[in-house]
C-alpha cells in the first residue's frame, strides 16, 4: 500500500481534514479488480472509524 497525505479539499461529512492519509494500492490485482493507485476502500473504512468515529483525531482540546 501507499500512503498519500490528503489536500485541503479533502472532505467527511463536511468537515475538512488536511494532511488525512489516503490508503492507496501498490500494484494490480487483477483476480480482485484492483488496479495500482486506487484507493483501498476498506482500509480507508478502517482509518475513519479508528481516528475520526472513535474522537482520535480533529478535536482540539482547550
Amino acid at each position: 500500500m501507499i500512503i498519500l497525505k490528503s489536500t485541503s479539499d479533502f472532505e467527511i461529512e463536511s468537515i475538512k481534514y488536511p494532511n488525512f492519509p489516503l490508503l492507496t494500492w501498490e500494484t494490480d490485482n487483477s483476480d480482485l479488480g484492483i488496479e495500482s493507485g486506487m484507493l483501498c476502500v476498506e482500509g480507508m473504512q478502517f482509518l475513519i472509524y479508528e481516528c475520526l468515529k472513535r474522537g482520535r483525531v480533529g478535536i482540539e482540546r482547550q
